[in-house]
């Protein structure tokens, strides 16, 4: 339900124009001019939920473990061995997922510092290549152009003295960035990078040497393509900041709360749920199975398609809110929230019944189940792995496989014979 029904119904809601920007296809926030275009209007997503869509296709491993089960006798040590495997597969994905979790605001603003250096790295070559239009920087054969380096290097050195300082080196940079905001942090890292013998000076030798690094950084093959290398580093420095800005944003007029608080909580109601989960599994299983009974629906019907809704229902509502707010930014949110919770079913929900099958001695038996989990997880998470925007149209294909994983678990089960 996830991956089909709620993910096609939030890009419904939360599909804006798709409009050309600077060169770039991209979703204008908030703009909505061609409500029936279904290839002019989408959504689009960060990088960070791309990552979080492959990461749900590396959470059904223990599906496929456990279904290798049926291989063998379901009551044999082996059969139980691969229960057991598949269950601490689980667990261990639903920790490394945590931590994943934690350690995310870390990455993002490493990668932000990394984006930075890029970006400074292509701007200062790209302006060092300023300096004398008909010189190339490097040659033919990617190797430095030593004799313009070092013209170069007595135009930045202003007193003449065989050294660049810092002064010099802060006056290069404010006349190189656009914005002119040169602060000591892109000061230092440009003296470490060029000042080899860190005694605040670098010399002819050092500027050639860290010239010649930056070229093999930025992987510069001719002079023509650092253009390119200095554009594609400011859209994703960018994207980055303006990700940044939108959170501040949001947090404006709230005490948010500190790292170690979210945490405390965080792995307080993973112990709550956790163990609300494992206490009510096994009388959920009875419950189905009698009101199945008692009513005359197949218990196939209220598995898949009334528990779901019934368990599904608050995660569904808030991802419906926040996609119908039409920003990228909650758009990101959204179908992180959607792979998030596919990936906790898949690791945590179950996690905890594969134990309850173990350790009762149960018969995992759920093959044509496991099948369709894997194709949708498959399809959908392949889907939003390589792409970031999703034209109003590709809402079908998620619509459409929720009614046809249905029928194939049914045929599966009532025709094929599989149940």
């Amino acid at each position: 339900m996830l991956l089909t029904a709620l993910w096609g119904s939030c890009l419904l809601l939360g599909r804006c124009d798709l409009d050309v920007v600077d060169n770039k296809l991209t979703a204008v926030d908030k703009k909505l001019t061609r409500p029936y275009d279904l290839q002019g209007t989408g959504v689009e997503n960060d990088e960070l939920t791309t990552l979080s869509a492959r990461i749900m296709i590396l959470s059904i491993i223990p599906y496929i473990v456990a279904t290798i089960s049926m291989a063998f006798d379901n009551t044999s040590s082996i059969g139980k061995l691969f229960v057991l495997l598949a269950c601490i597969l689980s667990l261990a994905g639903l920790l490394a997922y945590c931590l994943y979790q934690i350690f995310t605001p870390w990455v993002q603003q490493r990668r932000k510092e990394i984006a930075q250096k890029m970006f400074l790295k292509a701007t200062m070559i790209d302006r060092f290549l300023r300096h004398e239009d008909r010189a190339s920087l490097i040659d033919e054969n990617g190797n430095l152009n030593e004799e313009f380096a070092r013209r170069l290097f007595w135009k930045i050195d202003l007193d003449k003295d065989g050294a660049v300082d810092k002064k010099e080196i802060s006056l290069l940079l404010r006349a190189t960035l656009a914005h002119g905001n040169v602060d000591d942090t892109m000061v230092e890292h440009f003296m470490q990078e060029y000042d080899t013998d860190q005694n605040n000076q670098i010399t002819v030798e050092e500027f050639l040497n860290g010239t010649e690094k930056w070229c093999k950084d930025l992987k510069l093959h001719s002079q023509s393509n650092i253009v390119e290398k200095r554009d594609e580093a400011e859209e994703y420095l960018n994207d980055l900041i303006s990700l940044e800005q939108e959170e501040e944003e949001e947090a404006e007029g709230e005490n948010p709360p500190t790292k170690s608080q979210i945490i405390r909580k965080a792995i307080f109601l993973l112990i709550i749920g956790t163990v609300l989960a494992a206490v009510f599994a096994d009388p959920l299983v009875d419950a189905v199975n009698d009101f199945s009974t008692a009513s005359y629906i197949p218990s196939f019907f209220i598995s898949f398609v009334l528990l779901p809704f019934a368990s599904n229902s608050s995660e569904a509502v808030s991802s419906i809110l926040f996609a119908a707010r039409k920003r990228k930014k909650n758009m990101s949110l959204t179908y992180s929230q959607i792979y998030g919770g596919v990936t906790m079913n898949n690791t945590m929900g179950l996690g905890i019944f594969l134990a309850v099958v173990y350790f009762r001695g149960l018969v995992w038996d759920f093959s044509s189940e496991v099948v369709i989990v894997c194709l949708v997880v498959i399809v959908m998470g392949l889907l939003a792995s390589f792409r970031r925007i999703f034209p109003t149209w590709m809402a079908g294909i998620a619509l459409i496989l929720y009614p046809i994983s249905l029928g194939l678990v049914a045929i599966l089960d009532y025709v094929v014979g599989w149940e």
